[in-house]
This record gives C-alpha cells, sequence and structure tokens, in this order.
C-alpha cells in the first residue's frame, strides 16, 4: 500500500474508484490511524556454514466471518423477469421486472453470493438468461453469473434445502480447532495478566511455592500502562497507594531503627 503511484483516475483505476485509491493513500501516508496492520515478530536463523539468514515471520490468525449472513430476497421473481445486467457506476447487478400492469422495478445484488438465496426456478431463469455487461466489466460480471451456473449445476443450491456436501464436517472440525486456539490464548493471556499483576504489586495469588521474600516486601508503584485499565485503577485508588505508603513508612522506621542501634552500640 505505501508504493501506491498512481493517484488519479486513469485506464487502471476508474473515477469513481479514485475516492478509494486517495484514501488508501492517506492512511499509508499518516502510518494507517483508522487501519490497524499487522507487523508479525520474526526470528532469524543463521546457517552457521553458508551464513544465509532463515527469516521465520510468526503471523497471527486474521479474525474472519466463519458463517456469512445471507439477505432474505425476495422469491419467484421468474414470472415478471426481463433481464439483468451489471452496473457500471454502482458495480453490482441489477434484475429488471416488469409485471401485467407495466409496473418496472430493479432488484439490486451487491454481493453475489445472495444468488444462493433465491428458488430454483429463479436461479434457472438467471442461468438461461446470461447476465449482460460492457467489455471491460467482463471479469466482474461473470462473477455472479458463475455462481448462477454452480446453483444450476448442482440443483440443490438453494432455500429449504440441506447440502449434501462434506462442507459440513469440515466446518464443525474448524469450529472445534478455532474454539481450542481461542482457550489456549485465553488461558496464556489470564497467565500473563497474573505475571503483570504480581510484578506491580497487586496482592498475592494462590500458588503451590514457598512465597518468595523479595517478592512480598516489593512496593506497589504507579504504572502509566496500566492506568487504562479499569480494575487495576480502582485497586490503585482504594488499595494500592495505601499498601505503597504503609510499606514506604515501615521501611523508613526501620532505617531509624537501624541507625539508632548503630549510635547506641559506639557509645
Amino acid at each position: 500500500m505505501k508504493n501506491i503511484q498512481q493517484l488519479e483516475w486513469g485506464p487502471e483505476v476508474r473515477y469513481y474508484e479514485s475516492k478509494l485509491w486517495y484514501y488508501i493513500h492517506g492512511q499509508a501516508r499518516d502510518h494507517f490511524p483508522e487501519w490497524k496492520p499487522q507487523f508479525p515478530k520474526h526470528t532469524v536463523v543463521v546457517d552457521t556454514v553458508t551464513g544465509e539468514k532463515d527469516i521465520t515471520l510468526h503471523v497471527m490468525r486474521p479474525r474472519c466471518m466463519k458463517n456469512m449472513p445471507l439477505k432474505e430476497m425476495e422469491p419467484n421473481f421468474y414470472k415478471d423477469f426481463r433481464g439483468w445486467a451489471y452496473d457500471l457506476k454502482t458495480c453490482q447487478a441489477v434484475i429488471a421486472l416488469c409485471d401485467e400492469k407495466m409496473v418496472y422495478r430493479r432488484i439490486f445484488l451487491i454481493d453475489l453470493m445472495w444468488l444462493v438465496n433465491y428458488s430454483k426456478k429463479d436461479i434457472d431463469c438467471l442461468f438461461f438468461n446470461k447476465i449482460m455487461y460492457y467489455p471491460t466489466d467482463k471479469e466482474q460480471a461473470m462473477q455472479y453469473q458463475k455462481v448462477a451456473n454452480v446453483c444450476f449445476e448442482k440443483k440443490n443450491i438453494n432455500p429449504g434445502r440441506y447440502w449434501e456436501s462434506s462442507w459440513r464436517d469440515l466446518e464443525c472440525e474448524e469450529f472445534l480447532k478455532e474454539q481450542c486456539h481461542n482457550e489456549r490464548m485465553d488461558q496464556k493471556m489470564a497467565e500473563a495478566s497474573k505475571r503483570t499483576w504480581s510484578i506491580l504489586g497487586m496482592g498475592k495469588f494462590e500458588t503451590d511455592q514457598t512465597p518468595i521474600e523479595s517478592e512480598e516486601r516489593k512496593i506497589p508503584r504507579w504504572s502509566k500502562m496500566m492506568d487504562g485499565i479499569k480494575e487495576w485503577r480502582e485497586w490503585w485508588i482504594n488499595e494500592g497507594r495505601h499498601k505503597r505508603k504503609e510499606i514506604l513508612a515501615q521501611r523508613a522506621e526501620e532505617r531509624k531503627q537501624k541507625y539508632r542501634e548503630r549510635r547506641y552500640r559506639k557509645r
């Protein structure tokens, strides 16, 4: 995205797409204030013989939608069907309808997957009456036509039919993998939070190990990084700052007591 050179509309970028190009270029110029790109960590392993570097990027799994919600479409329009075409300006397919009273209306298809919500007769109508388009928009328009062709050839991709496919088993397997991954990530986050709170002196945690004296005597301190966390802020206001004052006063008293002992020994 940082290497975008063409900002004006032309043969490669159309006029109604130029705003998107300006937006992408502005995001790259300002270091992505609204978009949050991923900057993965990497591990470098150097071969001791050849000296070549083997770089491995640790990319986090993307957050994506597993089950895509489909819009409820108007069924059984085949009786009033007149044709369908790809709109150059809006970048969507348009189905033209006209009833017996000569009332014209249109159905706009922004997402090509909305076609699977039509009835079998509607799919047959879209299959035998091919979509119309300009030569420059052939690639985009044929995506709509390919979905209609697949629905026609399979004969069971329409509302009210359960798809007899191995994708159901695969979807269940992927769901279980995602659930196990989320549980592991939650456990790691809980352990990291526990260690962080322990370092900052936020109370004691139940463990099977013998308490460490240095950890027990650690003075709680205010952290600008943790100030945005509501629980930590409430703990600091109600307990943490008072605990810090008590420990500091106790240590000051211990220092005074040691000083008195040293003076007494000198006498």
